[in-house]
């Protein structure tokens, strides 16, 4: 008797059970089916973002070797902030009894436009940029 209960609760189980466990299997199979073909989706984007920073890389790599940034820094913005950089250090310290005539007020402005774009602004845009690189990663 305790053998045929035990046969009657396995065929039970097995037809409950069977295809509660198919349908399972099936779903499972699905997902994966679904995970596989985001992967290649993402495997793509990612291959395409990773050739996008390669020509970025070759650009910047190439603009770096035109040396005319360097000669307009020299030619221009180190005598104006020489210039600029002597009037400001003998008008605040008067102790040394030294004379730098001042430009004329016309030209005044764009010799210290010149000398702050070349020595404030100019270092600041690696640092902002390197900062959006930074916060665009996170």
């Amino acid at each position: 008797m305790l053998a045929s209960i035990g046969a009657l609760l396995t065929s039970l189980v097995e037809g409950v059970a069977g295809p509660l466990f198919g349908w399972l299997n099936k779903k499972a199979d699905a997902d994966l089916a679904a995970f596989t073909s985001e992967r290649g989706f993402d495997l793509q984007g990612y291959q395409a973002y990773l050739t996008a920073q390669a020509q970025v890389n070759q650009l910047k790599a190439s603009t770096n070797t035109w040396g005319g940034a360097r000669f307009m820094v020299f030619a221009f913005g180190l005598p104006a902030a020489l210039h600029w950089g002597a009037v400001f250090f003998v008008s605040t310290i008067p102790q040394f009894g030294w004379v730098v005539p001042a430009l004329p007020a016309a030209y005044a402005s764009a010799e210290q436009t010149i000398a702050l774009s070349f020595f404030i602004l100019a270092p600041t845009m690696p640092i902002a940029s390197a900062f959006a690189s930074w916060v665009h990663r996170q």
